[in-house]
């Protein structure tokens, strides 16, 4: 009886079919995550709602309903990264039906590290001008200093830790705008996406520890460095682990030198980066001057200590079962005002201030009643108020407190830690 040979698959053929596989769903779906997500086509993000809303009833049977509400991890965003995956999916089998030649997913591949590159960069421009010029992570407020620690949100404490260091926000902007501005070159493009991969680690674990709502932004920016490392990611194991020799790769041209495609895509790079680094910087300064300029004077700012409080004449002495006495009043930035009752309960106003007359209108944001105060600095550190409200003339006399936070500054030497 003959035997009928069959062809089995080597396993170098399904390694590279496999692989195959893989580029196609790559780039499809990075396609769509760029195009909608990022919203690089504003009116296809737009057409995608309707989509989303009725996988998420149909498939998941829960309501992924758009909120814009700055939370980057909704319901409907993780409906939509399921949605874009069966879709690149789906596209990844119909083109592989459809187009068998090798050298089609080589050039959508090289043309998906441009657009990840350029999409990557755009993205650190941002966040790091916002982070050179402190804008994203603003001065900790003085109403937030008073609030008990175990009161504070995990994403609350970050931002004010990232508020109060200064230094440490630049340097990380530095970090993100160093890495995303070597992506422009090709060249430098390895360089680049590794100082960006190492600064979205920390942006991606700060986001996972402190339950802040950029999580699936923060990873896909992550992916994305991680995925133009990848080709790399031989070579870097000769060098830095096996101490052998690496050869330089060969950068083809994408388009053909000196044509015009290449003139318009090399002026067209310059005139991209340079206009968004001009907007994101001047918009980081307009907000970082909004917020210096909404400080009140040194005189009023900070948080103050009620020492003597009277009704109609009457002494209130400071006990906490006293819901009418106050226990701080807070002068912030941004026009806002706070006051602290004895049994914890805060009123917070907007402001306006007449240092000329010494006067000071507060009105509230939520529930409560509009008041005005006239005030008097006895001293650089205290000051009397006097409040009618209600047919009841209010005498406080406070005192500033001093935080340490805000006092206690750098020092090179410290003789014994201070650490409170």
């Amino acid at each position: 009886m003959e035997h009928v040979a069959t062809v089995q698959p080597t396993p170098d053929r399904l390694v590279g079919w496999v692989r195959g596989l893989g580029v196609r769903f790559l780039v499809l779906y990075f396609a769509l995550y760029c195009v909608t997500t990022i919203q690089l086509l504003p009116f296809i993000g737009m057409l995608q709602a309707p989509l989303v809303e009725w996988a998420g009833r149909q498939v998941f049977g829960v309501d992924a309903t758009p909120r814009q509400n700055g939370s980057g991890d909704t319901t409907f965003h993780y409906v939509q990264l399921a949605t874009l995956a069966a879709l690149a999916l789906a596209g990844t089998l119909v083109w592989s039906l459809a187009a068998r030649r090798p050298q089609i997913a080589a050039r959508a591949l090289d043309w998906l590290r441009v657009v990840l590159r350029f999409t990557l960069l755009l993205a650190m421009i941002s966040y790091g001008s916002q982070k050179v010029i402190p804008a994203q992570f603003a001065d900790p407020a003085l109403s937030q200093l008073i609030q008990p620690v175990g009161e504070v949100s995990p994403m609350g404490l970050l931002w004010m830790f990232m508020g109060y260091s200064a230094s440490y926000t630049v340097f990380t902007g530095l970090a993100e705008l160093a890495g995303g501005l070597l992506l422009i070159s090709r060249r430098t493009t390895l360089l680049g996406a590794l100082i960006c991969a190492g600064v979205m680690s920390q942006v991606l674990m700060l986001n996972l520890s402190y339950d802040v709502p950029v999580k699936l932004y923060s990873a896909h920016l992550l992916a994305m460095a991680l995925f133009l490392i990848a080709p790399d990611l031989p070579r870097l194991r000769d060098f830095f682990m096996l101490n052998r020799p690496v050869q330089p790769v060969p950068l083809g041209p994408l388009v053909a030198p000196n044509s015009t495609l290449h003139i318009v895509g090399r002026v067209g790079t310059v005139l991209l980066v340079s206009a968004y680094l001009l907007v994101s910087f001047a918009g980081a300064w307009s907000f970082r001057s909004y917020a210096q300029g909404s400080t009140p004077s040194a005189e009023l700012y900070g948080v103050w200590e009620v020492e003597r409080f009277s009704v109609n004449g009457e002494e209130r002495p400071p006990l906490l079962t006293d819901s009418t006495r106050w226990q701080r009043l807070v002068i912030d930035r941004y026009e806002l005002a706070t006051i602290q009752m004895m049994n914890d309960k805060r009123w917070r106003y907007r402001t306006i201030i007449d240092e000329g007359t010494q006067r000071i209108t507060l009105d509230p944001t939520g529930d409560g009643t509009s008041m005005m105060m006239l005030y008097k600095k006895s001293q650089p550190e205290q000051m009397e108020v006097r409040v009618v409200l209600r047919g009841r003339e209010i005498l406080a006399t406070l005192r500033r407190r001093p935080l340490p936070l805000l006092t206690r500054g750098f020092h090179w030497i410290n003789e014994v830690p201070y650490n409170r």
